[in-house]
């Protein structure tokens, strides 16, 4: 009885929290509207600390237009998006008001040109034509102020108007080599390396139900044939997702582990080889990775240095390297060198306790035993040297650094092809 009591039974929904390695920050929006002032603000709170912890100002002013008088989020919690967050509440109130044309100065410091106006031409704003850009200087730092303006169309997609009640937190949904689940201004989804728009807004319900919001303000959807798309509006039924436990025969490998099921039944994954989003039949278990961050861990029946090495092996590559190499007028290492430096990676330090060195000695002898020639022999013996190419990782291939020696020497059958 206390083994059922500790794990929740199937059908049972949790808190997509719970499968983060550490407790994450929850956070919530406020409207105000200050007459005196005659300031509208949308501030944001934490659930991690007292008072607010971002806000974003503005003003209604003439002829339908308003003005943004400040932007803030602090320190601790930039980089998660919310600046964005506060941005698309902010132009539901806009379409309330009838507001025909947004006006703001960008603020940024000159040692980092561009940034900032480049952010709010992400937003949808553009450079005023011949207005003044004014120049603040303190000390030696300095800021310019850049003129802006969104002007809104018939066709401008204004999000609805935030819950106030409702809680949030903002998850990037990626792989476990780090490319990301992204979401385009139309609505198509693709999966691509981190960058802006990888922070999902996830909206949190209240029996452990998600709703995923873009940073465009359209939500995830999966239509009844198993098409996803995030180009809705309002979040309703095809929206939701149900955040369940991750059951599996070995519960340890998946320790915290959740599933994300549709409204029509399937689970949402992202395929490591198709590099797409799709509805599995079958859960999925998606784990919390670093912080605010759901990693699709989908089964792949081949190790990722397999797939690695079949990328490469081709005569292109193969020419290109004799090309760069084959002169030998590189660093050079004996056999006892590599044998070495293979230990100092495995963390061995004598060679006579070292795994790998007795695996290398066992499968040369295996071959002699079976009588197969010398050269055989010795190129089973010195498979184990190509791990010392982890050191020289590139960018692409840097996740093989993790590898371990076990997975390298016994989980990989195509070497010898």
């Amino acid at each position: 009885m206390e083994t059922a009591a500790s794990s929740p039974p199937l059908g049972t929904c949790v808190p997509v929290t719970e499968a983060l390695p550490t407790p994450t920050a929850r956070f919530r929006l406020q409207f105000t509207d200050d007459r005196r002032t005659k300031e509208l603000r949308w501030v944001l709170f934490a659930s991690t600390q007292r008072g607010a912890i971002g806000k974003l100002i503005f003003t209604l002013e003439k002829n339908g237009t308003a003005h943004v008088k400040s932007v803030v989020v602090n320190k601790k919690f930039r980089g998660l998006g919310l600046a964005r967050v506060l941005y698309l509440a902010t132009l539901a109130t806009l379409e309330e008001k009838h507001v025909k044309a947004l006006y703001l100065e960008a603020e940024e410091d000159s040692k980092r040109y561009g940034k900032l106006v480049g952010l709010y031409r992400g937003w949808g704003f553009a450079e005023m034509p011949k207005a003044k850009v004014l120049f603040l200087y303190n000390g030696n730092d300095s800021l310019r102020k850049v003129p802006m303006v969104s002007v809104f169309q018939k066709s401008t997609f204004f999000p609805i108007r935030p819950k106030e009640s409702t809680w949030f937190c903002m998850m990037t949904l990626q792989t476990p080599d780090g490319t990301c689940l992204l979401a385009g201004e139309d609505g198509d989804i693709e999966v691509s390396s981190k960058g802006y728009g990888c922070m999902w807004q996830t909206l949190l319900g209240a029996t452990g139900e998600v709703f995923l919001r873009s940073v465009h303000g359209k939500f995830l959807c999966v239509e009844e044939d198993g098409t996803i798309l995030a180009d809705r509006r309002l979040n309703s039924t095809w929206e939701t997702f149900q955040v369940v436990p991750h059951h599996a025969e070995n519960a340890a490998d998946i320790a915290g582990g959740v599933a994300l099921r549709s409204f029509h039944g399937g689970y949402l994954c992202i395929d490591p080889l198709e590099m797409r989003v799709e509805v599995s039949d079958h859960p999925v278990p998606w784990d919390g990775g670093e912080i605010m961050s759901l990693v699709c861990n989908k089964a792949d029946s081949r190790p990722l240095f397999v797939k690695i090495m079949r990328k490469y092996q081709t005569t292109a590559f193969v020419n290109n390297q004799v090309a760069k190499y084959g002169d030998l007028q590189h660093a050079r290492m004996s056999v006892p060198e590599a044998c070495k430096c293979v230990m100092e990676l495995t963390g061995d330090s004598e060679r006579e306790e070292s795994w790998v060195i007795k695996y290398m000695l066992a499968t040369a002898a295996a071959v002699k035993h079976d009588g197969h020639p010398d050269w055989l022999q010795l190129a089973v013996f010195l498979r184990a040297l190509g791990m010392i190419f982890l050191c020289w990782t590139d960018d692409d291939t840097a996740v093989l650094r993790s590898i371990s020696a076990q997975e390298w020497m016994t989980k990989n059958s195509t070497w010898w092809r």
